[in-house]
């Protein structure tokens, strides 16, 4: 019969948990994690579901007609810049892929400077 040490509380469940349950130095156990890896991409599905329906009905215009609002190329995606909230599922900015991926960066960097 083999003991298993608790060592850390994870910050979501407040649960005792092995460190096996955790990936790496995270504060959120593996189970918190995929339950909310599962919750979030059910809200995208959601989120995409009502923006192709507003493309189709003719409410937002298809990504091809649209043009990056930072630089002025063609655009190829919409971003969603309240993340994918419900109330905010049509408030997208249309942007190219480069102008996309700045604004992830310099979010994720915003994020690091106020957790740091």
């Amino acid at each position: 019969m083999s003991t298993r040490s608790i060592s850390r509380i994870c910050s979501q469940c407040n649960k005792y948990r092995d460190d096996e349950d955790f990936w790496g130095k995270s504060k959120i156990c593996r189970d918190c994690r995929r339950e909310n890896f599962n919750t979030q991409k059910r809200l995208r599905g959601k989120i995409t579901a009502k923006m192709e329906l507003a493309i189709r009905r003719g409410m937002l215009p298809p990504i091809g007609e649209r043009m990056c609002e930072i630089c002025g190329r063609q655009a190829s995606h919409y971003h969603h810049p309240y993340r994918y909230s419900v109330t905010h599922a049509l408030d997208v900015i249309p942007l190219c892929i480069p102008c996309h991926s700045k604004e992830h960066k310099q979010k994720k960097e915003k994020e690091s400077a106020v957790s740091a």
